[in-house]
């Protein structure tokens, strides 16, 4: 069911206090990379407009904090509500990842 680099995460997820959802449909996935920041901070918000997604099932990862600047500038140019989850006073994940975003 899952692969081997999958299980490791989903390992590691759990032990830091993360929960399995029950669902009986898999979740779409999204992947966006483009050569320039603003082109892809703005396909994503795009994307979330146009399919009307659920904030409450959205969460972003970005591995750059000029892609984080540029993804804030985004979503408030589109009025799109988030948490940026590395800002101040806020929780701190414990991966590599620079930032994640929640929707809502």
């Amino acid at each position: 069911m899952f692969t081997d680099t999958e299980y490791i995460w989903i390992r590691f997820l759990l032990e830091n206090n993360a929960h399995m959802l029950e669902n009986d449909s898999l979740p779409n996935k999204h992947y966006f990379t483009c050569s320039n920041a603003r082109t892809q901070a703005s396909i994503v918000a795009k994307v979330i407009l146009e399919n009307k997604m659920n904030a409450d099932d959205i969460q972003i990862a970005v591995t750059s904090l000029s892609d984080t600047q540029v993804l804030c500038q985004m979503f408030d140019h589109q009025q799109i509500p988030y948490t940026n989850t590395k800002q101040k006073n806020s929780f701190q994940p414990k991966s590599k990842l620079n930032s994640w975003f929640r929707l809502g």
